[in-house]
This record gives structure tokens, C-alpha cells and sequence, in this order.
């Protein structure tokens, strides 16, 4: 008796290991670069992947005069994305960029959810201007592990100037 209960101890042990490391810092901060590369280097179909199939979203956009708020399901992310990609394509830019302020909140209940908040600081240059702007972005991003995977299942986000 005390073999099975130490045996289904030693599972769950290994269970709430495995969450917590596939939804470590490291691991959700290479996900998010890849996440990012995908759409700024032309794959856009790669980051939508990567989106859960119920995935939400909700962007706030001040860069843009007048504003605008961009929200809807998968098929609009991955509308959003397409035409990102394609403006990173079409143009001729340097983006510097960093995050800041990067927190997980994993929550006392599951082991295969994430609460991720950041802020990210983009300086993009255009040629053959060599116009500068800076942006300030802040992201709120609910991740799922998926098998050995991460999905995106919620995403809010607010960007700005400078």
C-alpha cells in the first residue's frame, strides 16, 4: 500500500514539474520570440499555429490617428497577422526592440495555464528616411500548454508612441 501511494505521489510530483517548467520564463520567452519572428520574417500562418482555436484578442492601437481597436477571434489575429507581415515585408525597417516588466502568473489551480504581462519597447527606423519612432506596448498574454506545446488562448494588448 505504502508502493502506490508513494508511486502516485511521485506522479503528481512529476505532473506539476513538467507544467512548471513548460511554462517557465525562459520557455515562454523563446515561444514569444519565435511567436514574434514568425510574423515579422514572413511566416505569419506559423504564429497562427500557435493560436489556441478559441483564442480572443484585443488591441488597442494609439499609434494610429484616430486610434483604433482591433478585437475578434482566431480568423481575425490571423488577419491581423498577415497584413503585420506583410507591412514588415513591404518596408524597409530596423526594429530594436526589448521587453520589460515580464511576469508569469501560473495560478494556484492549474498546472497548464499562464497568466503572461509585459511591456515591450520597439524604436523602428524607416530608409531611406532613417525616420525614427518609438512605440510602448502593453501585453497581456493567457498561454496554454498544449502536449509539450504552447498556445496562445487570450491576448490584450495596448500600443502608443513615445
Amino acid at each position: 500500500m505504502k508502493k502506490v501511494i508513494f508511486l502516485g505521489l511521485a506522479a503528481i510530483a512529476v505532473y506539476f514539474t513538467f507544467c512548471y517548467t513548460a511554462l517557465s520564463e525562459s520557455r515562454v520567452i523563446a515561444f514569444l520570440d519565435r511567436f514574434e519572428d514568425d510574423i515579422n520574417k514572413g511566416n505569419p500562418a506559423a504564429a497562427c499555429d500557435k493560436l489556441n482555436d478559441t483564442v480572443f484578442f484585443s488591441i488597442y492601437d494609439k499609434t494610429k490617428f484616430p486610434p483604433q481597436r482591433i478585437s475578434g477571434d482566431k480568423r481575425d489575429l490571423c488577419n491581423y497577422f498577415n497584413e503585420a507581415s506583410l507591412h514588415y515585408a513591404t518596408a524597409m525597417i530596423a526594429d530594436r526592440h526589448y521587453r520589460a516588466d515580464f511576469s508569469i502568473d501560473r495560478g494556484p489551480k492549474s498546472g497548464s495555464l499562464a497568466a503572461v504581462s509585459y511591456t515591450e519597447h520597439h524604436e523602428i527606423e524607416f530608409f531611406p528616411s532613417h525616420e525614427k519612432v518609438r512605440t510602448i506596448s502593453t501585453e497581456k498574454i493567457t498561454l496554454k500548454r498544449v502536449g509539450t506545446g504552447l498556445k496562445v488562448t487570450e491576448w490584450i494588448g495596448e500600443t502608443k508612441t513615445e
